[in-house]
């Protein structure tokens, strides 16, 4: 792929995957850089006075959720809140996807949107699926940070113990829908993803016909273990 060019590639027939390596380097409304998922779980390890390698993401988040003295959502809302892309990301938002999905809980695909004047619909895994799906809509299958609230942070993204059981259990129709995609599309480009959701692989996996068409876009040098990874 190295010496292939946005305009050889199939966009409108594409499909674009978007996971937190993505939105590396975007600003947020503190304004500092976005955080991946292990920056997630160091922020909420220097809240509770902990060590980040002791425990796991979801254990932290009921963790910091349960103390009266911390507030989830306004962390949550201020982390991953967009105010500034970097070119490359909206540059990429310009273009029109047949899809894109993420398992992003930031605006970033929303904020490039916009900046770009581009109109499209943007759905979270809880939503209702229309009967047609436009070009280019954005679909959240982890939650997304604009219909979290107070109430309902824990239940609008999957992030404790608790929703990553419910997921598990009450798989989203918008699963059903990324398969679907997957079949029909002309390509699909997994950006800074690592292939931590199970739902995702499992996919990928059940589908080998789908490999021919399957891209991983990484770093120049990534990490053997990575590449040994997405390679089945």
């Amino acid at each position: 792929m190295s010496t292939t060019t946005l305009s050889q590639i199939d966009v409108g027939g594409s499909v674009l995957f978007l996971g937190s390596g993505f939105s590396q380097g975007a600003i947020n409304i503190a304004k500092k850089k976005l955080v991946t998922g292990r920056g997630l779980k160091t922020e909420f390890a220097q809240l509770l006075g902990v060590h980040p390698d002791t425990y796991d993401l979801k254990t932290l988040a009921d963790e910091v959720a349960s103390r009266a003295n911390l507030n989830l959502y306004q962390l949550l809302y201020n982390l991953f809140t967009v105010k500034e892309l970097q070119r490359h990301q909206t540059e990429i938002l310009r273009l029109q996807w047949m899809r894109i999905y993420t398992t992003n809980y930031d605006d970033a695909a929303e904020y490039g949107q916009y900046k770009n004047h581009v109109r499209a619909p943007s759905y979270s895994y809880d939503d209702v699926k229309p009967r047609k799906l436009a070009r280019n809509s954005i679909i959240h299958l982890h939650g997304v940070i604009r219909k979290t609230t107070e109430n309902n942070v824990l239940q609008q993204l999957i992030l404790n113990e608790s929703s990553y059981v419910r997921q598990h259990f009450e798989k989203s129709v918008w699963y059903d829908e990324f398969d679907r995609d997957l079949r029909f599309c002309s390509a699909c480009f997994f950006l800074g993803y690592s292939l931590s959701d199970y739902h995702i692989t499992a996919l990928l996996m059940q589908n080998p016909q789908v490999r021919a068409k399957t891209y991983f876009v990484t770093s120049d040098s990534p990490a053997p273990i990575f590449a040994n990874r997405v390679e089945p």
